[in-house]
């Protein structure tokens, strides 16, 4: 499966960019641009770590948290392992969004009636 183009962070879209132009990092965030980089040649495992690790420093950038890139690492590194460890829970997790119609946003975590 191929990452997404665009993602939803906190309100914002958050462009995606999988490529091979840099090779001094495996990903980045970019928080004038709103965008992310993973480099295209990574491994998939470190693919999906690096997303998560870019992610955490977006809502580390928009919220003003001031997580140090230590920090950033381990809860990347850890929770990116949880999910993997525990597919049972990772789909327990995200259960109700995998199986909503998309056509009816009721079913939307974030709805409000």
């Amino acid at each position: 499966m191929e990452a997404p183009k665009t993602i939803d962070l906190l309100g914002l879209t958050i462009e995606i960019n999988v490529h091979d132009k840099r090779d001094d990092v495996w990903g980045e965030w970019d928080g004038e641009a709103r965008s992310i980089f993973i480099h295209a040649s990574a491994p998939e495992d470190y693919k999906r770590v690096t997303f998560l690790h870019e992610i955490i420093h977006g809502l580390d950038d928009i919220l003003g948290l001031g997580i140090n890139h230590r920090s950033v690492y381990a809860l990347s590194q850890v929770l990116f392992a949880m999910m993997k460890d525990n597919p049972v829970l990772t789909l327990w997790l995200f259960d109700e969004l995998l199986r909503r119609d998309d056509k009816d946003d009721r079913t939307h975590p974030t709805h409000r009636s």
